[in-house]
């Protein structure tokens, strides 16, 4: 699916209890798998697609893994991350379950033309019982 600033968004296939990566143009009887979360400080279950840039890396978040201390300690609050046309993963940022952050990204992120990612939390500070509030963040290329 094209987004806007020529990126394309990839949906994340569901393989075994984490998700693993690939492009949508593969075709399901040819598909191979660009790298798979372990659910550990990687990350897992990347709820949303992820997004492709002109050099062939890939962009996206997921709800678990990544930070395990806080409220988030059973299943990680989840991070930001990057998987080059290699299959290397790099996690960009691991969220914690303060302020200013919240835990558990559920959409993907969206990046603009100077490399800064930008994506949604449903929920801010840990107060989960109140998802209205949310907010949102950036992640410059640093990370």
């Amino acid at each position: 699916m094209p987004t806007a600033a020529g990126f394309h968004r990839y949906p994340t296939p569901l393989i075994h209890s984490q998700r693993a990566l690939f492009p949508e143009s593969i075709a399901p009887t040819a598909a191979s798998t660009l790298y798979s979360f372990t659910g550990g400080a990687d990350g897992g279950f990347p709820l949303a697609g992820a997004i492709r840039d002109s050099a062939g890396n890939f962009y996206g978040t997921t709800a678990r893994g990544g930070d395990f201390s806080s409220s988030c300690a059973f299943y990680g609050c989840g991070v930001v991350f990057k998987v080059d046309k290699d299959g290397k993963e790099t996690v960009l940022h691991a969220f914690t379950d303060g302020v200013p952050q919240s835990g558990l990204p559920q959409p993907g992120v969206i990046r603009d033309e100077s490399g800064n990612l930008y994506g949604t939390f449903p929920y801010n500070s840990g107060d989960r019982c109140r998802a209205e509030r949310g907010l949102v963040f950036k992640i410059t290329p640093g990370g």
